[in-house]
C-alpha cells in the first residue's frame, strides 16, 4: 500500500507526539491509535501503517543485544551500563552466549555492531601472498 505525502506528515506528527526524553510513551500510543480508530480520518490506514513502522524503527534503535563467547560474570550488566550511559535507556536488552564467536564479545545498538569476537579476527585475517601465488585456498 502507497502511503501518501500527508498520511506520512501526520504519522511523523503523532510519532513525535508519543516521543518522550526517556522514549516512546506506550499509554500515549494507546491513546492515539484509539482516537484514529474510532475516528476514521481519511487515509487513516496508511497513517496507522506508517505509525507502525516508525514505531518498529525505535524498538530497533533501543534495543541493546550482547553476545559473548563464555558466560559474563554479571551477564553483561556493566556492559549494558556503559552502553546505558552513551545511548540512553534501552527498550529491551538481550544477552546470550555464543560458542562459536571462539573468544570475545559482540555488541548490538539498534544497526550498529561492535564485532570483538575472535571468529571475525579469524575470518578477516588475509592469508600471505606466496599462498595465494600456489593457488592455495586457507578459507
Amino acid at each position: 500500500m502507497k502511503i501518501n505525502r500527508e498520511a506520512r506528515r501526520d504519522a511523523r506528527k503523532l510519532f513525535s507526539a508519543c516521543l518522550t526524553p526517556t522514549g516512546v510513551e506506550p499509554d500515549r500510543v494507546r491513546t492515539v491509535v484509539k482516537r484514529i480508530a474510532e475516528g476514521k480520518p481519511r487515509n487513516y490506514l496508511p497513517l496507522l501503517q506508517r505509525f507502525k513502522e516508525l514505531l518498529a524503527i525505535e524498538e530497533e534503535r533501543r534495543t541493546y543485544i550482547i553476545e559473548s563467547a563464555v558466560e559474563l560474570p554479571d551477564k553483561g550488566a556493566a556492559i549494558f551500563a556503559d552502553l546505558t550511559k552513551r545511548f540512553g535507556a534501552p527498550l529491551v536488552t538481550r544477552y546470550t552466549v555464543k560458542p562459536e564467536l571462539l573468544g570475545g564479545v559482540v555488541i548490538y545498538v539498534g544497526s550498529r555492531i561492535w564485532d570483538g569476537s575472535l571468529q571475525y579476527r579469524l575470518r578477516s585475517i588475509t592469508p600471505p601472498s606466496w599462498l595465494r601465488r600456489r593457488g592455495i585456498d586457507v578459507r
